[in-house]
């Protein structure tokens, strides 16, 4: 890669790789210490540990190299965030610095204009430095689970630094099988990665190889080499829909609140592709001026051409503006290719859960910076009009000093956003502020409350999060905490409190019979509808629920009173001890005038409750109206 630059070129290049490093450890050096968010925890630290280094723990799959380095780490270096983020910001800087020299062997190519190869070492350094210390990069590195998108761009970019440096080296062989094994550990790392073939086979065309036959003549084994590596996605296709499902990737449901109550809507190709023409402006947005990250947008799904058709005119211009620059401006058609390539696989039409993510930038930014500062530096030299070297001299001096500000205005921002992952409650608080009908936010600032104990606040979270989301389910700890919470409600006499935690305990732990009894015993009076529908799931779930059988029973009996009968029955069987219910059948028994069967069960009910008034006193009213029936049908 060095080998055309002079000694004092190669201690320049070396000096903007160490400032590239500086500033990116600078805008990071305080999220070491930082904690797991998300789902970051409950992934990393799922995997297991070894004693000693194997090749049989490095599976050959998409996303295997990354579940590797959590194995590694969890051998070597324990559960602490520390180490962690310290790899994931190597990561970052290694990355940076690689792009920092493809963009130089770029801007070199003889198809760039003459101004750009004279400024390429300063524009490279720009456009490598702003996208070190860029804010949209830190859920990629501070973000730990994100490890998957920065190692997949560290491989990603040296794949296609290799075949730039490749093209004419005495070593292309070399190169190029370097070029395909850092392929490889791309898509290793993530999906994303299996455009690489198409992003190299644009650089190559547009400002490598003269013609179509000449590059396929030249590199076809490139081409089939990096193709090969899509093989480790295979594995994806034997995988069933419940899969799919589970982590919210092709089959994808969305819940939406309309007049008429919940709706649960599939989104499909088509809605994910009119969601994602909101979606990539925004991306843009944030691009230029970061303003309203995230860690969670929850950005909902449109549904509606019509909501799409302004946005995706946009997006569709951007796409003929990129093609029109392949032809007129090649570098610059190459970048636009670059940014929508590599988001096609995320922001296309593959339906997934999280429709905006801003991770999904990592390697897209740096084809949005490329553009504004190529393009920029190419507005400024057509505005100073000077070709001699006084007016090549003043054009390096604005674009540094342009540069200069743009890094430090990123870093600075970088460095406030950073400031949001210092603890969980500072991080969901800033979601929930960002997007307030969220539920997410809302269910996750609970769980920091619960892990402090502190019941009262997570409450309204949770019960927010409900109804944003009528479909949100808890962790079955919810159901068994809230559950217990509930009944210490109810013997308070505090039944509104107590129906906040059962909803919440119903939705951690959905087939607990338990609970679908105890919100039935609230719901009994104002809404003997609902607490049936409970009492009908209960005994499906446990049909051992002697309590569930009794209670259908006693709001049954109003209006079919046979059906309740045999119901009481089953209370009694499945529990002979069920006082209550022997005592409700007798008094199903007694109205409809069986009294022997109403003496027995009141019987029953008394030797099991001595103490029972109720039992005893009706006991003795049906006894009197049994002498009474006796009587008058020995009078007639």
């Amino acid at each position: 890669m060095f080998g055309n630059l002079a000694r004092n070129q190669r201690a320049q290049w070396y000096a903007v790789a160490l400032l590239i490093a500086v500033a990116t450890v600078a805008v990071y050096h305080r999220t070491f210490q930082y904690p797991f968010h998300l789902d970051s925890a409950a992934h990393v630290l799922n995997y297991p540990t070894f004693d000693e280094f194997a090749w049989k723990n490095i599976h050959l799959r998409s996303r295997g190299l990354v579940d590797f380095t959590w194995t590694l780490q969890r051998s070597w270096g324990g559960d602490a965030p520390l180490g962690y983020h310290l790899v994931n910001l190597i990561i970052h800087v290694a990355a940076s610095i690689t792009l920092f020299g493809f963009l130089q062997v770029t801007l070199l190519q003889p198809r760039v204009s003459e101004g750009i190869r004279r400024h390429a070492f300063l524009l490279s350094g720009i456009i490598a430095l702003v996208w070190a210390v860029h804010p949209l990069q830190t859920q990629s590195v501070t973000y730990i689970v994100q490890r998957y998108e920065s190692l997949m761009g560290l491989f990603f970019l040296l794949s296609i630094l290799c075949f730039a440096v490749g093209h004419n080296s005495k070593n292309m062989v070399f190169w190029r099988l370097a070029c395909v094994a850092f392929g490889f550990a791309a898509v290793s790392c993530k999906e994303v990665a299996v455009v690489l073939p198409l992003v190299i086979l644009w650089y190559d065309r547009a400002l490598l190889s003269e013609s179509w036959k000449s590059l396929f003549r030249r590199n076809w084994f490139v081409y089939l080499g990096l193709m090969a590596s899509w093989i480790l996605i295979v594995h994806f296709f034997d995988l069933p829909p419940e899969h799919f499902q589970h982590y919210g990737v092709a089959v994808v449901n969305e819940t939406v609140i309309t007049e008429g109550g919940t709706e649960r809507r599939t989104v499909g190709p088509t809605e994910y592709l009119y969601s994602q023409t909101k979606v990539i402006p925004f991306y843009l947005w944030l691009s230029v001026i970061p303003n309203g990250q995230s860690l969670d947008h929850g950005w909902r799904a449109t549904f509606s051409l019509v909501d799409a058709l302004l946005p995706g005119l946009f997006i569709l211009s951007l796409i003929g503006l990129t093609i029109w620059a392949t032809f007129r401006n090649p570098l610059l058609g190459f970048w636009g290719g670059w940014f929508f390539l590599i988001l096609a696989p995320t922001s296309s039409f593959l339906p997934i859960q999280d429709i905006a993510f801003e991770h999904r930038m990592y390697l897209p930014l740096a084809g949005v910076l490329s553009v504004l500062v190529l393009g920029g530096y190419q507005a400024i030299s057509y505005g100073i009009g000077q070709q001699d070297a006084a007016g090549t001299d003043v054009l390096g001096r604005v674009v540094l000093g342009i540069g200069v500000v743009a890094v430090l205005g990123y870093g600075v921002c970088t460095i406030a956003r950073n400031e949001v992952y210092r603890s969980s409650n500072a991080m969901w608080q800033d979601v929930i502020a960002k997007n307030p009908q969220h539920f997410r936010g809302y269910s996750q600032l609970a769980n920091v409350y619960l892990k402090e104990g502190d019941i009262e606040k997570a409450t309204p979270l949770l019960t927010k999060a409900i109804e944003l989301y009528p479909t949100v389910g808890f962790t079955k700890a919810h159901g068994d905490l809230f559950y217990e919470q509930g009944l210490e409600a109810i013997a308070k006499g505090d039944e509104n409190l107590a129906r906040q935690y059962f909803e919440i305990a119903i939705r951690g732990n959905p087939r607990d019979d338990r609970i679908c009894v105890a919100i039935a015993q609230l719901e009994q009076t104002q809404n003997p509808e609902r607490a049936m529908a409970f009492l009908r799931r209960a005994v499906e779930l446990n049909p051992n629920n002697s309590e569930a059988y009794n209670r259908l029973a006693s709001i049954v009996q109003h209006y079919d009173r046979p059906t309740a009968i045999s119901l009481f029955q089953k209370a009694i069987q499945v529990a002979p001890e069920n006082v209550h219910a022997h005592n409700n059948l007798a008094n199903a028994y007694a109205h409809q005038k069986q009294w022997s069967d109403a003496i027995r069960h009141y019987k029953a009910a008394l030797s099991l409750e001595p103490g029972m008034q109720a039992a005893a006193k009706n006991l003795a009213i049906v006894q009197e109206m049994q002498k009474a029936s006796e009587g008058a049908a020995g009078r007639n």
